[in-house]
């Protein structure tokens, strides 16, 4: 049985191993209910979400309390940023914007250096406090928060363990290329999902290599589409 639906900015697909008796009508309006509530906690494209109004705070405003979806992801986010030494950043959106990955148009010429300096000063994930208790601080009020990267994934993770909850055992979920497998097909075999065909003008259903996944979970991405040269 398959489910489908839009959700942060794309869309999701789910296929699960059910009986005909279970309301899978039902089970598909939980789990548009709880995607919507981790949308509307870390969407940066709208204006009222939990995100974008921390990113609104300024200097001198008190601790900014945000719900357990959120607090969750930024904890990882946290995490990741000091195992990478800061390589990932949730809060890069300064510089995805001047070179054009953003919510803006590719640059005509490559960002001056003073440029990229500007941006710099408005980035650093040490720049926020994250409370285990659930409050974030800044320390630098231009600084602002994207988890687009990595909050696809806490969704497919959250629908996953929502179908576990249903007594679900056999299951496929994946939001944006972010895949979740659980158990098996109902051949016996593993679930297998395809790689797109690493080209720019490939089409998006060419598949380079299919992956066999069981109690797995993979994410892909690519920069042979959207790139700056």
């Amino acid at each position: 049985h398959t489910m489908a639906g839009r959700t942060m900015g794309t869309t999701y697909h789910i296929t699960v191993v059910a009986g005909r008796s279970q309301d899978l009508a039902l089970v598909q309006k939980k789990i548009d209910g709880l995607l919507e509530q981790i949308n509307q906690s870390m969407s940066t494209y709208r204006p009222d979400s939990e995100i974008s109004r921390f990113n609104a705070v300024r200097k001198g405003e008190g601790p900014f309390k945000i719900s357990p979806h959120f607090l969750r992801v930024m904890l990882a986010a946290r995490e990741v940023y000091r195992l990478t030494g800061g390589a990932w950043d949730a809060t890069v959106h300064p510089l995805t914007d001047l070179w054009g990955f953003g919510n803006t148009e590719p640059p005509k010429a490559i960002p001056s250096d003073e440029a990229v300096a500007q941006a710099r000063q408005r980035i650093g994930f040490d720049h926020i406090e994250v409370a285990v208790n659930g409050f974030l601080k800044k320390k630098n009020a231009q600084v602002t928060l994207d988890l687009n990267s990595i909050a696809k994934g806490y969704g497919v993770e959250q629908v996953a363990l929502l179908l576990k909850e249903w007594g679900f055992t056999n299951f496929l979920v994946e939001i944006g290329g972010e895949v979740h497998a659980a158990g098996r097909k109902p051949d016996g075999n593993p679930w297998r999902v395809g790689i797109n065909l690493p080209r720019k003008d490939a089409a998006f259903d060419a598949v380079y290599k299919a992956v066999a996944l069981q109690d797995q979970a993979m994410a892909t991405s690519g920069d042979y589409r959207n790139y700056y040269q």
